[in-house]
């Protein structure tokens, strides 16, 4: 019997791998921050781990004995920037120093986004392009992605970008089969014509377990290519992307955990790289990076998930509602004061907001399908089935 510990446990995406885990026979423990009874099903065999990613004592004796690790505990939304350096970077290094302490370390599979790789203009984005990401949330998700790459000649890591995820127990997406199903309406992000890569949870879970059993791990060099223009950082370690590189694997510490974005790092309001830069990316780059992979079942407009939705939901017609750019981007910035002014985050804040409006975040899975034998299920059963899911738990009628 495997054993495996899960880094966010009590979230949508890990809430349904425990139980994926618990249902193919494997020892599941998972690191939560409250009670994972009180959010929904939670398989009796599995074990709760009460701790935060940046408390490595919490979970060090379930690290001892993995067989597999998955991390997907992180910080989604912060009214503080500094959140997301601190727990997706920091955190990650945290767990994979408690994994460095093993004579045969675990298996670990990192689930960073589609985020950390930026939105895809007018093609699929694939492992081999260079990322340019235009949040907060994705470039502290790329710099996650760095790390791993510096301990991937002591442990064996595999890296999992997944696009927009639906499924059964995710509460943000729950909001657009509700709008459909009690008005029939359906909100459609700016007036332009964009298209977006989605994947069900089950696929993705089940592309989690393929990456786990598979030869395929980030090498040492895998981002080597992206950080070539640190040369023209700038004296505060200003990274490519606009990202704080923190001396990697050094020894400040803030109260016990690392410094990540703790303003030792001076950040550029753009996400994109210089003319400078750009010209020795495309003389640079080389294959895609080994290890990494992107998780996508479809690709569609906006407008047809929403038509999709109807037709699951057994609706005839759904209207279509386009809300312009420069509304989306004063309700990011009034969220985010909100989130300020109560310490809390909020959904829709200035970073979600930048990701929304940035155009077509579409990516290719052929990758992940030639190499891990991925094959998702089509996605419009997936949503059927996502609406049974729903209604079973009383949430549409």
């Amino acid at each position: 019997m495997a054993r495996v510990f899960v880094t966010g446990g009590r979230g949508f995406i890990g809430r349904f791998l425990v139980r994926d885990l618990s249902a193919r026979n494997c020892q599941v423990a998972a690191l939560v921050r409250r009670d994972p009874q009180t959010g929904g099903p939670w398989p009796a065999a599995a074990a709760p781990v009460y701790g935060d990613i940046l408390e490595p004592d919490a979970y060090r004796r379930e690290i001892e004995s993995a067989d597999f690790v998955f991390h997907l505990a992180g910080c989604l939304r912060s009214p503080r920037r500094e959140d997301f350096w601190r727990i997706n970077v920091g955190g990650l290094e945290q767990l994979l120093d408690c994994c460095m302490g093993r004579t045969k370390p675990p298996r670990i599979v990192v689930v960073s986004s589609l985020a950390a790789a930026g939105p895809s203009g007018n093609r699929p984005r694939t492992e081999a392009d260079p990322p340019r990401p235009v949040s907060d949330y994705g470039r502290s998700k790329l710099d996650a992605e760095r790390l791993a790459a510096r301990y991937a000649d002591r442990l064996p890591i595999t890296i999992v970008r997944p696009p927009i995820v639906l499924g059964e127990g995710d509460m943000m997406g729950w909001r657009m089969f509700a709008s459909v199903a009690r008005w029939g309406v359906h909100l459609h992000p700016t007036l332009r014509r964009t298209e977006y890569s989605l994947i069900h949870v089950a696929d993705l879970v089940d592309l989690l377990w393929r990456a786990a059993h598979s030869d395929h791990v980030v090498q040492p060099s895998s981002f080597h290519r992206w950080d070539q223009p640190s040369a023209f950082a700038n004296s505060a370690r200003e990274t490519l992307w606009g990202c704080p590189l923190p001396a990697f694997g050094d020894a400040a510490l803030w109260g016990g955990s690392p410094r990540w974005g703790s303003g030792r790092a001076t950040f550029r309001t753009r996400g994109e790289a210089s003319s400078a830069e750009q010209s020795l990316l495309e003389k640079t780059a080389p294959a895609d990076p080994d290890g990494v992979f992107f998780a996508a079942a479809e690709a569609m407009t906006y407008a047809e998930l929403g038509r999709r939705i109807a037709a699951a939901l057994g609706r005839r017609r759904v209207l279509v509602l386009p809300v312009a750019a420069a509304i989306i981007r004063g309700a990011g910035r009034a969220g985010q004061w909100a989130g300020r002014i109560s310490g809390r985050p909020v959904y829709l804040n200035a970073d979600k907001a930048r990701e929304i409006t940035a155009g077509s975040w579409v990516c290719s899975a052929d990758k992940a399908r030639r190499l891990l034998g991925f094959s998702p299920q089509p996605f419009s059963l997936r949503l059927k089935e996502t609406v049974e899911s729903y209604r079973q738990a009383g949430l549409l009628r």
